[in-house]
């Protein structure tokens, strides 16, 4: 656009020389000059209303002679240097026009994505971070996942101290399911119905319940899910920059990792936060039996995901991180005094086993 304005405006200083009204003004407040001298500068500016630069050009570079009739031709040849100019100003203008109007709020939406949905939800909440912190993708995508982690503390904090509680009554629940067990066997109604009441009564002293465990993997897991549409609809698009601004070897994260690396990374990932929760309490005390399903699916999910967009499996390393750190975190007796989560109680067998 910028060399058509240019061409254009060349014409119009020929078109102009040819009809002869700009001769009789310049003749007009030339007169006396008996010798014919080159115009110093006429200045061409062409400015971008953004606040960039302006662009000068200098109309001596174009040949243009000072005007006398009694002079020959009325203008010299276009020189290569005119075109020169103009192709470097297109060169210099049009990267940082693009660049620009790559970061706009109200793109994504013109691409398609931002809809009502959690994901469209989501993306633009992408949108609106990179837009205003200008930071590069793979910085918006991990700073996103934290953003959501932290909206998120709250339920995961209600959730941890009903799992602390589940631990330390934990030896009585067992009794009474032995109990009621037994008496289910034996076809004896009067004391399944003791037994149930006698543990929902442990229950609710307690202020506890198995169920509430499920609250928070109910939670994250439409949140993981959609995460992974949001990216991997980004970069099906693809999103300008997602291309190209990623980090270390995964500078295209709307491509796969060749190397797998990110995949065994993440799966390296769940594998930490599964025995770190374990340890902490944060995994349901009634789901031991599947803590070793976990660790095997934790191992299968790298082939079965190895295919995803680079920036997938950042939202996951992030938030494993994210989730690593805040099991270490809840380690301190004093924080989880603060946060009102009870300590556990260790038990004479549980003392046994770590000193062995």
């Amino acid at each position: 656009m910028l060399g058509a304005g240019m061409f254009a405006t060349k014409r119009a200083f020929q078109s102009t020389i040819q009809h002869g009204q700009s001769l009789r003004m310049l003749s007009t407040g030339l007169m006396g000059h008996k010798k014919s001298h080159s115009l110093k500068t006429i200045a061409f500016k062409a400015t971008k209303t953004n606040g960039s630069r302006a662009l000068g050009l200098s109309m001596s570079h174009l040949g243009i002679r000072h005007l006398n009739t009694n002079q020959g031709p009325l203008t010299e040849p276009v020189t290569d240097s005119a075109n020169d100019i103009v192709q470097q100003a297109v060169q210099t203008t049009a990267p940082d026009t693009l660049v620009h109007s790559a970061a706009q709020i109200g793109e994504f939406k013109a691409l398609g994505l931002c809809n009502t949905t959690p994901v469209g939800a989501l993306e633009s909440m992408f949108e609106y971070i990179h837009v205003f912190s200008d930071i590069p993708w793979w910085g918006t995508i991990a700073l996103a996942t934290i953003a959501v982690r932290v909206a998120l503390l709250p339920l995961m904090i209600k959730i941890q101290r009903n799992n602390a509680k589940l631990m330390n009554i934990n030896p009585e629940v067992t009794r009474i399911m032995d109990n009621l067990k037994n008496a289910q066997s034996q076809g004896d109604t009067l004391s399944v119905d003791k037994y149930s009441q006698e543990i929902q009564g442990l229950f609710k002293k307690n202020e506890c319940h198995p169920m509430k465990s499920l609250g928070l993997p109910l939670v994250q897991m439409p949140v993981m899910i959609s995460f992974f549409m949001a990216i991997r609809s980004m970069a099906d698009v693809p999103v300008p920059g997602l291309s190209n601004e990623g980090i270390l070897w995964f500078t295209d994260l709307s491509a796969k990792d060749p190397y797998y690396i990110l995949p065994a990374i993440s799966a390296a990932g769940m594998m930490a936060v599964l025995e770190a929760g374990t340890e902490t309490g944060a995994a349901n005390p009634q789901s031991k039996g599947m803590k070793n399903v976990f660790r095997g699916l934790s191992l299968a999910v790298v082939p079965f995901t190895a295919w995803m967009p680079s920036g997938v499996f950042v939202y996951w390393i992030t938030s494993n991180a994210f989730s690593i750190a805040q099991i270490l975190a809840l380690k301190s007796p004093s924080l989880r005094k603060a946060l009102n989560i009870p300590l556990l109680v260790k038990r004479p067998q549980e003392l046994q086993q770590n000193t062995k």
